[in-house]
């Protein structure tokens, strides 16, 4: 197998196509960038592309998380090594993805969605996106804090001229099953899963570390529970993608932060890329992780636990307790071999 050319732009529409189970034929059957034609799309590569971050995992080492000591970070610092970094240039992402038929994370998964939606019309806009840290306890007056821009989503465009939020590189919980129009509290309830899933225009405030508000601001942070009344119905810059498991689900749970008007380049991303691919001190590079999206739900590999979710919530789970059995979950669940 020949290696990428780093000079020529190599994507081949006609083998992406393929590779997502997809035909020219099918793509004429949709209006050109029409929302029917964005959703078969997103949703052919959530389905048959898995996410995963084999390329940036080493299992064999122990990893260290946000050590506190001295030592700590010595050992930490030396876990991810640099070889592990995973490559987003376009045609590493295309080789990968496309040609070796793997899978990959969402600076990967997203740029070569984009990549494939240009080709039939859409406009698209990458746009830097931060997570919501519900592992860290804030202020309820405050709100949770936002992480770094460790993420990339789509924001696509119409032929109407309706802006929609595109993203295949979420696939956790919470992740979109279909493109989300820009529109303040917007409800779509999945009629597969059940899911519930809504945009709420608000910005992401800034707030200081409690004790150290003459160093600056600490992080940005989402509002209290989220609510949408505590939003101004609407007003302020950016967008928080929210999430519940099932309609009568008591409050929906923010997922992450974005500003459309903020269109990010792929330079910009090589940091949040690296970051989320390689550094010792994100979660991502120290656990094995996969997940496709399936008709009624998603189904997700981290470490040696298998889960499979359907109609939003988890319908089984099993711990895989040899290689052989990882290595078969890989290839049959999620056709990585």
């Amino acid at each position: 197998m020949t290696e990428p050319d780093l000079e020529t732009d190599l994507f081949d529409f006609d083998r992406y196509l393929e590779r997502v189970g997809l035909s020219r034929d099918e793509l004429g059957q949709f209006a050109p960038q029409s929302h029917a034609l964005l959703h078969l799309l997103m949703w052919a590569q959530a389905t048959r592309i898995p996410w995963e971050n084999l390329s940036n995992v080493d299992p064999v080492r122990r990893r260290v998380l946000h050590p506190s000591s001295e030592a700590g970070v010595h050992e930490a610092e030396h876990d991810v090594p640099a070889k592990l970094r995973t490559s987003i240039a376009p045609n590493d992402v295309y080789h990968k993805l496309v040609v070796r038929r793997r899978g990959g994370y969402c600076y990967e998964h997203n740029l070569l969605l984009a990549r494939a939606l240009r080709d039939v019309g859409f406009a698209v806009a990458l746009v830097a996106a931060r997570g919501v840290n519900r592992g860290v306890i804030s202020d309820a007056e405050l709100g949770f804090p936002l992480n770094a821009s460790t993420h990339l989503v789509l924001v696509a465009t119409t032929a109407d001229g309706a802006r929609f939020l595109v993203d295949d590189g979420f696939v956790w919980a919470g992740a979109p099953r279909t493109p989300l129009r820009l529109a303040h509290a917007e409800e779509i309830n999945d009629p597969d899963t059940h899911e519930v899933f809504r945009l709420v225009r608000a910005p992401a405030r800034p707030a200081a570390q409690p004790g150290f508000e003459l160093w600056g601001h600490y992080a940005r942070t989402s509002d209290a529970a989220g609510r949408v009344e505590k939003r101004g119905n609407g007003a302020g810059t950016g967008w928080f993608l929210q999430y519940k498991p099932s309609p009568d689900a008591s409050e929906f749970w923010d997922m992450f932060h974005f500003d459309e008007t903020d269109e990010t380049t792929i330079t910009d991303c090589l940091t949040g890329a690296w970051y989320a691919s390689s550094s010792p001190y994100h979660k991502q590079p120290h656990m094995r992780l996969a997940a496709i999206m399936t008709a009624k739900g998603r189904t997700a590999l981290v470490n040696d636990l298998l889960t499979v979710r359907e109609g939003g919530r988890v319908v089984s789970e099993r711990t895989l307790t040899t290689e052989h059995e990882v290595e078969t979950v890989l290839r049959e669940v999620f056709g990585i071999a």
